[in-house]
């Protein structure tokens, strides 16, 4: 089926019979937690994916805020339904012989996701049916959220069955090396880059817009998400305007399809589109969001940061530009204070709260999660080894009552934090940080602190390194911190994963009168200092008790 839209295609003509919803939370469900994750339903190492694993994570969410799943309907690049445009289910999946439990090949955790699915879905199961199925009987929305151009084990090329076929027989359609600057680019993602798709090519969008049509065919959707975060590059940057109109094309095309199911089952079928963090960003993939706004092709935009949680999403630009879709500020299930993989902490209550928070009070119509599942266990590798879990504890799902009730949220204890611009293994990561020797920023702040709820506030600087030798001053609205030792988190930790060293952090007390509701101007300079010092983050605990 060939797809094709031009510019004066009238899809802001809603011929559906039903108004546009409106959602508070919408919740991303990666489906490769499925294998991975130690749930209610799945406790040990040795028990297999049933349909109750299957399900469990959307009954976890269930009668909360969230009204909305966006469902991720494959594992990594593998699909996860039995699709007639990539059969690999029917035709490749059936020549590959389960796996005993002991096989050292399972030791490598793409292999053990993979054949853990295989068994089941080889068994009968449809693990997309069956969450659609759930998120129906909770009353929620189903969308299909669909990453663009996920890259995750493009090393493994030719080796790893989380690759789909279509990547994997089609070389020749992807974006290839170039010379150019790229801002989602450091060395740790680079050679993966030339593997991605590159959009420009007809087939690669007809390719995803036929997957599309098939899965609304399968299932009574609500909607489609593009999640455009995995990864954000489509084409050669040195193509940017050929591939801007070539994304728009497509988006088109996709809004083409939904209209068309729309009107076949008497509703109005969304698009959302998870996008960088700022218009400019947006702008530098090809992702030209004004005008998909005024030609109405879109109807939710998750402004997301990438993989690390982080505050400094412009959403007040995306509120003031797009006059029609809904904007969403995304919170992720990590955080990053430390430098690498080993600082990703799991985020916390207070963070998900104080994130929320700041993103209604600044214009977001509603809040929307990213990678809240795999704050479980995750299993790395051969199940068959009792405790090899990647850290994890049972979610917060108590928050998910009140997330998007700005109300209730003014009312709860605040973690402010500014992190890293550059974690060391994500691209997409945004920030301030790291800053050597002194910091001079500001901290917005959305608490109405003249309310009188909050008790006390600490102010917490973040270094890479030992500092506690560090002659250290610091100054909150340009009045002088008192420092005063403090050996514990903020708030308590959900896992000790990630956490700074003692030496590496300094505690100074803010006078709650000397913050207000605004920008708040920080400066911490060091003195006499024998080496340098590269600050990684600054944070901000307000308390109510």
């Amino acid at each position: 089926m060939q797809y094709k839209a031009k510019a004066d295609t009238p899809f802001f003509e809603d011929t559906s019979t039903q108004m546009k919803k409106t959602y508070k939370c919408l919740y991303n469900h990666d489906m490769g937690s499925i294998p991975q994750c130690l749930t209610p339903a799945l406790t040990s190492c040795d028990q297999q994916v049933t349909r109750q694993q299957v399900q469990q994570f959307i009954r976890d969410v269930a009668d909360t805020n969230v009204d909305a799943i966006l469902c991720c309907p494959t594992m990594l690049r593998r699909v996860l339904w039995r699709s007639e445009i990539d059969p690999h289910w029917q035709k490749e999946a059936p020549l590959l012989a389960d796996r005993d439990d002991e096989d050292p090949i399972l030791a490598r955790g793409d292999q053990s996701m993979y054949y853990r699915m295989h068994r089941y879905i080889m068994n009968g199961g449809d693990p997309v049916r069956d969450t659609f199925e759930a998120v129906k009987e909770a009353g929620m929305d189903f969308f299909i959220s669909y990453r663009m151009n996920d890259w995750h084990y493009f090393e493994l090329e030719g080796d790893s069955l989380l690759l789909d076929t279509f990547w994997l027989e089609h070389p020749h359609y992807r974006v290839g090396e170039f010379s150019e600057s790229y801002p989602f680019l450091d060395d740790w993602s680079e050679p993966r880059v030339a593997k991605l798709e590159n959009y420009l090519q007809p087939e690669v969008r007809k390719h995803y817009c036929d997957l599309f049509d098939e899965l609304a065919d399968l299932y009574d959707i609500d909607g489609i998400e593009l999640d455009f975060m995995r990864s954000p590059l489509y084409f050669p940057p040195s193509q940017l305007q050929e591939g801007t109109q070539a994304m728009t094309e497509f988006v088109r095309s996709v809004r083409g399809i939904l209209d068309r199911h729309g009107a076949q089952r008497g509703k109005h079928l969304s698009l959302c589109v998870s996008v960088p963090s700022t218009l400019e960003l947006c702008s530098v993939v090809g992702l030209d969001m004004a005008l998909w706004d005024k030609e109405r092709l879109i109807d939710q935009v998750r402004v997301s940061p990438g993989y690390v949680a982080s505050f400094d999403l412009a959403i007040e630009d995306f509120c003031h530009t797009l006059e029609h879709a809904r904007i969403y500020g995304d919170l992720q299930g990590t955080w990053a204070v430390q430098k690498d993989i080993r600082g990703h902490r799991q985020t916390t209550p207070e963070i998900y709260e104080t994130g929320a928070f700041n993103f209604l009070k600044r214009g977001a119509d509603g809040i929307a999660f990213d990678n809240f599942t795999f704050t479980y266990p995750t299993v790395q590798g051969n199940w068959l080894k009792p405790g090899r879990t990647d850290g994890g504890c049972d979610p917060p799902l108590y928050i998910l009552q009140h997330i998007g009730d700005a109300d209730y949220l003014a009312t709860r204890p605040k973690h402010y934090f500014i992190g890293c611009r550059n974690i060391g293994w994500r691209p997409e990561g945004i920030g301030r940080f790291p800053m050597m020797n002194r910091i001079e920023t500001t901290m917005a702040i959305y608490d109405d602190i003249l309310c009188g709820q909050f008790t006390s506030a600490v102010l917490r600087v973040v270094s890479g390194e030992r500092c506690d030798d560090i002659k250290m001053e610091a100054q909150f609205n340009g009045v002088a911190l008192s420092e005063f030792d403090h050996r514990g988190e903020l708030f308590e930790p959900l896992t000790d994963d990630g956490l700074p060293n003692t030496d590496e952090v300094r505690h100074f007390r803010v006078p709650l009168d000397k913050v207000k509701t605004g920008d708040n101007a920080l400066c911490i300079e060091t003195r006499d200092t024998p080496r340098p010092v590269e600050f990684i983050a600054v944070e901000l605990a307000l308390y109510v008790d």
